[in-house]
């Protein structure tokens, strides 16, 4: 059985803009990515006459920038679950268990 508490509205707007926010990041790192990855390698390369040392710090450029969209991602994960965490517990529902199907 499950009980109910009344609505807390400001909670319900916290959470809904929480998650949007967590859902525009989200939206911020696949945009970034895109844009990352559909550059031609030869303009994540900014040399003419490279040598291995330019080489080798323009990969490392490229895997931090993979490494900031990894990390952009899951911090988009957690804030929109945290949002809707915050939307449902300010819902009134107490129970969080799910029903198991027989």
């Amino acid at each position: 059985m499950e009980e109910s508490r009344p609505k807390d509205r400001f909670g319900l707007i916290l959470g809904a803009i929480v998650f949007l926010g967590g859902i525009s990041l989200l939206g911020l790192t696949f945009y970034k990515a895109w844009d990352l990855f559909s550059q031609p390698p030869s303009t994540l390369i900014e040399s003419s006459n490279p040598d291995v040392a330019k080489i080798g710090a323009s990969i490392g450029d490229v895997l931090l920038r993979i490494a900031f969209l990894l990390v952009m991602c899951v911090a988009g994960s957690i804030i929109s679950s945290r949002g809707i965490q915050m939307y449902f517990a300010a819902s009134g529902q107490t129970s969080t268990k799910q029903k198991k199907l027989p």
